[in-house]
C-alpha cells in the first residue's frame, strides 16, 4: 500500500468507527424505545379505564393482521378480566386519534421483537 492509500484507509476506518453503534448501545436504544412505548400504551389503558392486558387483547381482536392469539389465564378472575376486553373492543371500534397511536405503537413493538 502506498502512503496515500494507507491514509485513505485510516480515514475510512475512523469514519466507520464514529458512525457505528456498539451492540450494547443498540441494545440500550432499543430498550429505551420499548420502555417509552410501554409507558404510552399504559397511559392509553388508564385513559380507557382498562388493564393493559385488556387493551392489548382488544387491539388483537380488532386488528385484521392478527390471525391468532394465545392467552393463559391462571385463574377464573383473570379469565373474566380477559373477557372484559370485549368491552374495550367496542370503544376501540370508534375511530379516535388514540387508536391510531395505539396501532402504531403496538405494530412497532411487535415488529421490533422479531
Amino acid at each position: 500500500m502506498t502512503w496515500r492509500t494507507n491514509e485513505v484507509f485510516l480515514m475510512f476506518q475512523t469514519w466507520v468507527k464514529e458512525r457505528s453503534v456498539s451492540i450494547e448501545e443498540a441494545f440500550n436504544q432499543k430498550q429505551a424505545l420499548q420502555q417509552r412505548i410501554s409507558r404510552e400504551i399504559a397511559s392509553l389503558s388508564e385513559k380507557y379505564g382498562c388493564t393493559l392486558a385488556q387493551l392489548v387483547i382488544a387491539w388483537c381482536l380488532k386488528n385484521d393482521a392478527v390471525q391468532s392469539m394465545l392467552i393463559g389465564p391462571t385463574s377464573t378472575a383473570e379469565l373474566v378480566t380477559y373477557i372484559q376486553a370485549l368491552q374495550v373492543l367496542i370503544v376501540l371500534s370508534v375511530p379516535h386519534r388514540e387508536n391510531c397511536i395505539l396501532n402504531y405503537l403496538l405494530k412497532n413493538t411487535l415488529s421490533d421483537d422479531s
